[in-house]
């Protein structure tokens, strides 16, 4: 986390706009999953953020363990399931983003038809928005997406929980995805809680043009671990006695120093926000989307004009909390 030291404002140009507010549609309404008239399936993916992000020492198995508070925001992908011919094609409006077996969508597709026994004959479009690599969860987000479209599709009557089962299968953080607004992660991530009560805000979400690799910044935060371990883990009933804003000494990420030694220019980010009027910065999962909450949208958009045009970033302002 790094806080405000003091009020500073900019007499500088203007700041690059930010993205649109993300997800106006599902805002305003849409649902997470909706029926075609074609007989297929369109189903919403929402990125997520770390409010709170505890992570232990390496275990045997080679994973860390987790507990994080987590929120679902505005900023979304949107996946199209159709019944196909033979096989299963995907599509993405993102050049260059795989859409092959390492893609999580398809083997959760394949993954789910072997359960239910059928073929994977499937043609399915991703629209993608959420930034790869900024620990945002797009991929898993996806891949929970389509377990729902599939499970409305075929019609195969698995509950949340046995969608649960088959998710953390495919990944650790893809469970969380079929949960929402805000939950809280433990283990490598498969244990999820919903929290069960709102808690709205709205945030900044600031991604830079490089990526950075979830492996290389815990191996860097192996390196730099100490007592900082011992961090309280702040639960989410505490959280939900702040003001978004103001809620900055409950906040923490502990791969944030690993994140900023690994690539300093986040670090650089942080100080341009806070520069720009934000009260606590950090990054989401490993990076490298670095976010701040603000309790309006007003103080969002005021933050986002003070921006720096030179930042090579893209920023978005999101809400989240109670979708």
């Amino acid at each position: 986390m790094v806080r405000q030291g003091r009020a500073e404002t900019s007499s500088g140009p203007a700041g690059p706009r930010a993205e649109q507010v993300a997800g106006r549609q599902w805002l305003a309404g849409e649902p997470r999953v909706s029926r075609l008239s074609d007989g297929g399936v369109r189903v919403v993916a929402p990125a997520k953020i770390n409010l709170t992000l505890w992570v232990g020492t390496r275990r045997e198995d080679g994973y860390h363990p987790v507990e994080s508070i987590v929120a679902l925001v505005s900023l979304v992908d949107r996946l199209t399931v159709q019944p196909g011919a033979k096989g299963c094609e995907l599509t993405c409006s993102q050049a260059g983003l795989a859409c092959d077996q390492s893609n999580l969508v398809i083997r959760a597709a394949q993954m789910l038809a072997e359960r239910v026994n059928r073929p994977v004959n499937l043609r399915i479009h991703l629209e993608k928005s959420i930034p790869v690599g900024a620990g945002l969860g797009g991929g898993s987000s996806d891949a929970a997406a389509c377990l729902l479209a599939l499970n409305d599709l075929w019609q195969t009557g698995y509950n949340n929980q046995g969608l649960a089962e088959i998710a953390a299968q495919l990944g650790s953080d893809v469970p969380l995805f079929l949960n929402g607004p805000i939950s809280t992660v433990r283990g490598r991530g498969e244990v999820v809680e919903p929290v069960g009560f709102e808690w709205p805000f709205w945030a900044v979400v600031v991604v830079p043009e490089e990526q950075i690799a979830t492996a290389e910044v815990y191996h860097k935060f192996d390196e730099l671990l100490t007592k900082a371990a011992d961090v309280d883990r702040i639960d989410s009933q505490h959280l939900g006695l702040y003001k978004p804003e103001t809620a900055g000494p409950v906040m923490f990420n502990m791969l944030t120093g690993a994140a900023f030694a690994v690539l300093p220019r986040l670090a650089q980010l942080a100080e341009e926000l806070l520069a720009a009027g934000a009260k606590a910065v950090q990054i989401s999962g490993s990076g490298s989307a670095v976010i701040c909450l603000f309790n309006s949208l007003g103080r969002a958009r005021c933050v986002v004009s003070r921006l720096s045009p030179r930042l090579r970033a893209r920023a978005w302002i999101v809400h989240g909390g109670h979708l």
